[in-house]
């Protein structure tokens, strides 16, 4: 018997099925690719999603003839929203949680309900990247398409109603939409009053952990699977991260490296201070009446497309030698010098988050000289990724309560040299899982417990959450790059006029 965990990311879909000591039976992988029509838009046509789960579901359930899937959970990234129809088909393009075009709509709605007055029902700072302001935007811009809507879906909503399950959403992922009251864990009618969308149009709320169905016939054929595999409710991502790195309890801080890259950790209550505010920590609901404090940041976008468009050479090598483009560029990286390039890359593709919560900004390079080298340059991808990274420890210390050790997974964190520079940076001690993929185990976890075969979260994650390996700051290199960790923060500040003029 096995488990199926899935995590539907920005970029890519992954599935893994684990035994019930966590070990990995079955795993597979499929890309999709977002589009923008226009500037600032960023869409993906839903049905990648599903088409991505049917794909690899079946690919795993191919290879366990004898541990056959008796439970399943999604994870899957937030703020993306689908607009669906009663025929449970999606009736536009999905807006992508990298969507900037509402600004106008978030205008509208502040003055309505003041910022901080949001931020203190929801635990999120305005931004047009979240569900609410595109809903916002697509009413006004479609009223029809949004008359036809039957419900407004997170990604996993979306695919629970394609199978045949019932449209509801973690507490995790409505908190990523800014209109979830997090003290309630309920849709806010204050700020759907203000935004005029209806209740009714908006999925059931739950608990992540509880039982949502068992799949049909035609359903579970769909997915390559037997009739009767119970589906859960996962979460959030970064929700799952923690579960499955091991974080249940305030104090320890967990960081999931993907296309957004997050610091999390827990708390008994919620921080809607100003200062929190000013820095744009996200809270959202947890376990147990706990709270998750979310400080993240935009890095797997920046990576994705400078492999994309300027590594077709280390491609070709890769395609060659039947390895990854990440393990050869990684290998490059190993011949240069050690320290800093000083290249000074920020990875605002899609603007900044923590602290500075500017749709505004985008991306940059200073420092480059005809020496420059492309391998040098995907280093200092790399050493931006981990001066944002430093900036969200700090931050998370300041918020919470000071630490020495981060537990790290993901796709971002797979290159030792990736953990080394963020310990440098940052001067903490990272402590790769043993997985690349935690959010897949955390949900894992959470259908085990569903089903019995873990007694509760603690006992999943005392079976099936082990650490890789451990890396510790580098004394004489942590101090070149904390010295350039200033430069890097001067690097974004001067750039403020730039931003000013900036049109999306």
């Amino acid at each position: 018997m096995s488990i199926l965990g899935i995590d539907l990311g920005t970029g890519a879909c992954k599935g893994v099925a684990f035994d019930y000591a966590g070990n990995v039976l079955a795993k597979s992988e499929k890309d999709y690719q977002t589009f923008s029509a226009k500037p600032g838009w960023c869409e993906l046509d839903a049905e990648c999603f599903l088409n991505a789960i049917r794909d690899i579901s079946r690919e795993i359930s191919a290879k366990l003839t004898h541990d056959p899937i008796i439970a399943m959970a999604i994870s899957s990234h937030g703020e993306t929203i689908i607009p669906v129809g009663r025929d449970r088909k999606a009736l536009v393009p999905a807006f992508m949680n990298a969507d900037n075009r509402a600004f106008v709509e978030i205008e509208e709605l502040t003055a309505k309900i003041p910022a901080k007055r949001l931020y203190q029902i929801t635990g999120t700072p305005p931004h047009p990247m979240y569900a609410l302001s595109n809903i916002m935007w697509f009413k006004k811009h479609n009223p029809q398409g949004y008359a036809a809507t039957y419900k407004f879906c997170s990604c996993e909503d979306y695919i629970m109603l394609s199978l045949g399950l019932d449209p509801v959403c973690n507490y995790s992922n409505c908190c990523r939409t800014l209109m979830f009251d997090i003290h309630k864990r309920d849709w806010s009618d204050e700020i759907l009053y203000a935004a005029g969308v209806e209740r009714e149009k908006l999925s059931v709320p739950i608990p992540s952990g509880q039982v949502v169905g068992k799949l049909d016939r035609e359903h579970a054929a769909f997915l390559g699977l037997s009739e009767g595999v119970t589906v859960v409710s996962g979460g959030f991502d970064h929700f799952n991260g923690l579960i499955g790195s091991g974080v249940i309890k305030p104090g320890l801080v967990s960081c999931s490296a993907g296309s957004y890259e997050g610091l999390t950790t827990l708390t008994t209550e919620v921080n809607s201070s100003d200062e929190a505010y000013d820095c744009c920590l996200n809270t959202f609901c947890h376990l147990d009446g706990l709270y998750a404090n979310f400080a993240y940041f935009p890095a797997g976008l920046c990576t994705k497309w400078f492999v994309n468009e300027l590594c077709g050479e280390d491609r070709m090598a890769a395609e060659k030698e039947g390895v990854s483009v990440y393990e050869v560029l990684a290998r490059e990286v190993q011949k240069l010098p050690q320290g800093p390039t000083d290249i000074f890359v920020t990875p605002h593709m899609v603007g900044s988050c923590c602290p500075y919560n500017d749709p505004r900004a985008r991306g940059s390079i200073y420092g480059l000289s005809p020496a420059v080298s492309r391998h040098a340059l995907y280093k200092a991808v790399y050493e931006g990724i981990a001066h944002e990274f430093a900036m969200m420890c700090d931050l998370m210390a300041r918020m919470t309560s000071d630490f020495e050790k981060v537990r790290i997974n993901g796709g971002g964190a797979r290159s030792d040299f990736t953990l080394h520079l963020r310990a440098n940076t940052s001067g903490r001690i990272i402590e790769q899982m043993d997985t690349n993929e935690a959010p897949v185990l955390g949900v894992a976890i959470l259908a085990g417990v569903a089903v019995g075969i873990f007694k509760n979260v603690q006992d999943g994650i005392d079976k099936a959450a082990r650490c890789r390996q451990t890396v510790e700051p580098d004394p004489q290199l942590k101090k070149l790059y904390q010295k350039n960790q200033k430069i890097y923060e001067e690097i974004y500040h001067s750039l403020a006029p730039v931003r000013g003029m900036w049109r999306i």
